[in-house]
């Protein structure tokens, strides 16, 4: 069925196992702890929508992420556009990707990001190596990644070997990893062997 709210793309919810491999998509939109979501030498392109994000893996609301596997598995993908080029809420995978350039919300604010953590809870189940990761928008940004203890705490997150790319023009932070004034904390990330690069960001 298509995504929430948008009518655009892909939506799961329902135990299944899905492999989209080269493929270019609007959107992606996995709520079920019980799917398994493969996305391999594709295209994500979110297009101007600012209701949701490119690609969303979401187990729904406090519901842990699953103990064993992910629900979104991403390798090698170009992920753009949509209101964050990834939501990652809880449980994936993102390995050897480019993620950059959200669309700016002109009407309901700004706070884009390449990726988005806004907080899932106990052992999120969180895994991102090898990636580009950048928001590089002209307006609107936040980070390259954010990370806000928003709905729950974030937790059980690896960060690893990813470059960071600086913002020539100071608009946002290359990363954003929760505290003060958010609800909830952040706990048990792992930031290892990353690029963070100098600039006016």
């Amino acid at each position: 069925t298509a995504c929430p709210n948008t009518g655009n793309g892909l939506y799961i919810n329902v135990t299944a196992t899905v492999t989209i491999t080269k493929s270019k998509f609007a959107a992606v939109y996995v709520e079920s702890p019980n799917a398994r979501v493969s996305i391999t030498a594709s295209e994500g392109d979110g297009g101007a929508q600012v209701v949701i994000s490119t690609i969303t893996s979401y187990p729904g609301s406090g519901v842990a992420a699953p103990g064993s596997g992910y629900m979104l598995t991403m390798d090698r993908v170009n992920l753009h556009n949509g209101r964050n080029p990834l939501e990652c809420v809880a449980s994936c995978y993102v390995t050897n990707s480019y993620l950059h350039t959200p669309t700016y919300q002109a009407t309901t604010g700004a706070h884009q990001q390449g990726i988005l953590n806004s907080g899932g809870g106990t052992s999120s189940r969180i895994f991102v190596q090898d990636n580009y990761i950048s928001c590089d928008g002209t307006d609107g940004c936040t980070a390259n990644l954010s990370m806000f203890g928003d709905f729950a705490a974030v937790d059980g997150v690896t960060i690893n070997h990813n470059y960071f790319p600086a913002h020539p023009e100071a608009y946002y932070y290359c990363l954003t990893l929760g505290g003060a004034p958010k609800p909830y904390g952040v706990s048990n990330v792992v930031f290892t062997n990353n690029v963070v690069e100098k600039g006016s960001s």
